[in-house]
């Protein structure tokens, strides 16, 4: 072989294993999508606006019920040229929702932003003298525990920690900590909520117990000794050997982990102990999965824990910041609404749809088929093609014209679409949201909830 056909081998196998990379990255991308989708469809259902029969009128509840559907007449649809080098579908004129805590889609910008702040305010800290540490409390619960009563007692014991004459020591002289609320569910032992939380101290404790414990461990057993104690208050027990945890967290990399604790963007389970343990996000996305794998009675448990999650978190902070740290520190506070807004590249948009036709769209689940096809930049005649056959009707592209910048989708008059054409996937989607009747936040869930299910992936 010669050195000329050597190189040109090598240059064809470089960019196969490229071609193979960004197939690779938008599959993932794609899988995120769909996984966004189905948990916002499924806080669609949950959690948003309600007709009165009787009077017509709309009932306003969480916001998140409400993310991703129009806001207007129209919705313009194009693409922005993301820092990956992949372009990404991208609309404009929906609801955006900015509930980090409920909406995957906007959870993953503000994640992104709270990384950035957090990793800034460890190094300015570190450049002020100040020690940085990981504290995680947790307690013992069972699975007949509600969320809201353990959230509550957790968050009582915390706040009387932070409170006490052991954790002011730890954060005198200008420090402070900022925390995450995590929790995941496991078939054994029910909702887990649990705190993370980053400490910025003077004290720099030397974590070497080679001949004996260490001034961490010594200050862990103290706070573990004040945890447990608040704790007891409300009835609870915490393990001496797993109770509370304190490592030394200097690395800025602890700051990226604490602003995206719990989100599984992939959303593998999470392993704990000798239990699988899934995020709230991996149990959205299975109560929403249409996959006939899936059977019934699991899709409706999951169903019945998410709308108890949402029920108790609907309306609380799940990252918060000791008083006045930032502002010591010189580091901004996140604007959650804008960073969920925020687009990462220049929005160029070339189609639009009328409000009715995109609602359409939405309610089928083909918003994330959508988007793959407006990165490619598919012609608008081929986009209407496909959204008709999706919605087994048909959908004609207006040219522009008469007051209209963008190519428009419209109803089109003519037969319906044979629906025999259309994606298994969406037909299953469209039966399982009218097989499932909505649930209210803060109803009873355990009229819902099948009770003692084993969900896939775990073992009792």
């Amino acid at each position: 072989m010669t050195a000329t056909s050597t190189a040109q081998q090598s240059t064809g196998d470089a960019w196969l294993d490229a071609v193979a990379a960004a197939e690779d990255a938008e599959g993932r991308r794609h899988d995120r999508l769909v996984r966004e989708d189905q948990v916002q469809r499924l806080n669609r259902q949950l959690l948003g606006p309600r007709k009165n029969p009787e009077t017509g009128e709309w009932s306003k509840r969480h916001r998140a019920g409400t993310c991703g559907l129009p806001h207007g007449q129209r919705v313009e649809m194009g693409y922005v040229t993301v820092p990956d080098g992949l372009d990404a579908g991208q609309l404009r004129g929906v609801v955006v929702c900015a509930a980090g805590n409920l909406c995957l889609r906007c959870a993953i910008k503000i994640a992104a932003a709270r990384a950035r702040q957090i990793v800034l305010l460890a190094a300015v800290m570190k450049a002020l003298g100040f020690h940085c540490y990981m504290v995680t409390p947790t307690f013992s619960h069972a699975r007949s525990d509600g969320l809201a009563l353990s959230y509550q007692d957790m968050m009582d014991a915390w706040t009387a920690l932070r409170q006490s004459r052991l954790f002011r020591k730890l954060t005198a002289g200008g420090g402070g900590f900022c925390r995450q609320v995590e929790v995941t569910w496991s078939l054994a032992n029910g909702f887990h909520p649990h705190l993370h939380v980053l400490v910025w101290s003077k004290l720099d404790l030397d974590a070497d117990s080679d001949w004996g414990p260490s001034e961490v461990d010594e200050m862990e057993h103290a706070l573990w000794r004040e945890w447990s104690t608040q704790m007891a208050k409300a009835g609870r027990n915490v393990s001496e050997e797993h109770g509370i945890t304190l490592i030394r967290a200097d690395d800025p990399a602890m700051g990226r982990y604490l602003a995206k604790v719990g989100l599984e963007l992939t959303m593998g389970a999470l392993k704990t102990g000798r239990y699988d343990s899934w995020s709230m996000w991996e149990i959205a996305a299975t109560a929403a999965d249409p996959d006939p794998k899936i059977p019934v009675e699991v899709r409706a448990r999951c169903r019945a824990l998410w709308a108890e999650y949402a029920s108790v978190v609907g309306g609380r902070r799940m990252f918060a910041t000791s008083h006045g740290l930032l502002k010591r520190a010189g580091v901004n506070e996140v604007d959650e609404k804008a960073e969920a807004e925020r687009q990462h590249g220049e929005f160029v948009p070339y189609v639009a749809a009328e409000g009715s036709v995109y609602s359409a769209a939405d309610k089928a689940g083909v918003v994330p088929e959508l988007k793959g096809l407006l990165a490619s930049r598919t012609a608008p005649e081929v986009l209407a093609k496909v959204l008709g056959r999706r919605l087994g009707r048909p959908v004609a592209a207006e040219p522009p014209g008469g007051g209209n910048a963008l190519p428009l989708f419209r109803w089109a008059s003519g037969p319906r679409v044979d629906c025999a054409v259309e994606d298994a996937q969406v037909r299953r989607s469209r039966a399982t949201d009218s097989r499932h009747t909505p649930v209210a936040v803060g109803q009873d869930v355990k009229a819902h909830s099948p009770g003692g299910l084993k969900l896939p992936g775990l073992r009792a």
